[in-house]
């Protein structure tokens, strides 16, 4: 059996908290961490994580890490390594987009009915451009782009107000005529399996019952209601960390 070994540098980190950062390394249910920048919160998240890997799950369960960026990615995965978290077989880390297509939408997407285009491509910037030009509503296409965002429940009044709800469903079909997925696709599909499917919660739970999110202030709304459901109703585990303060992406929906 698969077992965790972990560098005398943890032991390092762990003997540096301090008490406050004690307290998330010690905490046994959810936990929510609210710090500026430079108090710790990566180191934090770290030692915590490699707590969780050697106590709390046994493989073939595991953790999902979850971040905004590729480049925050990378920089916790060297972190890890250097703690020896490298190559860990049972944790997942990664953006939340990467997170949800390949966690979610992939393996149920078919037994939920998603409209996943066949031999689809990931939409580049100029893919979308071009899907807006085609329609004659590029001048819209930051509205269309916030109202998909934050407009969750598309039969509600809400999303037909000022017929953005239209702009958003012909976008939606050009992209995916053309064999192509966006990044919010990933996200929204993700939110309506969970949503609609106990049975992919679930199957999610027994994979990853423990989920640690990053920069979680960045991620935006289809994010918060998926990690509501999975969390406070599916029962998964929640480390989440951020900075209300630091959040650069409000004006899309964050």
């Amino acid at each position: 059996m698969w077992s965790i070994s972990l560098h005398n540098e943890f032991q390092l980190e762990v003997d540096k908290l301090n008490s406050e950062q004690r307290q998330v390394y010690d905490s046994t249910g959810h936990c929510v961490v609210l710090a500026g920048p430079g108090t710790g919160k990566t180191k934090t998240l770290i030692t915590k994580l490699g707590r969780m890997l050697m106590e709390d799950v046994q493989p073939p369960r595991g953790v999902a890490c979850l971040t905004f960026s590729n480049e925050t990615v990378r920089e916790l995965e060297r972190r890890l390594k250097k703690i020896g978290l490298g190559q860990v077989p049972n944790l997942f880390i990664g953006t939340v987009h990467n997170f949800c297509m390949a966690n979610i939408v992939m393996p149920y997407g078919k037994l939920a009915k998603i409209p996943l285009p066949h031999d689809f491509k990931v939409a580049s910037e100029d893919d979308q451009n071009n899907c807006f030009q085609n329609l004659g509503i590029y001048n819209q296409k930051q509205n269309v782009v916030i109202h998909r965002r934050t407009c969750l429940d598309r039969n509600s009044a809400e999303w037909n107000n000022g017929g953005l709800g239209e702009l958003v469903e012909r976008y939606e079909n050009q992209l995916h005529e053309n064999h192509l997925i966006d990044f919010d696709d990933m996200t929204l599909w993700g939110l309506r399996i969970v949503e609609q499917h106990e049975w992919a919660r679930k199957l999610i739970k027994a994979r990853f019952p423990i989920l640690i999110i990053d920069e979680y202030q960045d991620l935006g709304l289809p994010l918060h209601r998926l990690v509501e459901i999975l969390c406070f109703d599916a029962g998964i585990r929640l480390l989440a960390v951020g900075d209300p303060d630091q959040s650069i992406y409000g004006f899309l929906g964050a």
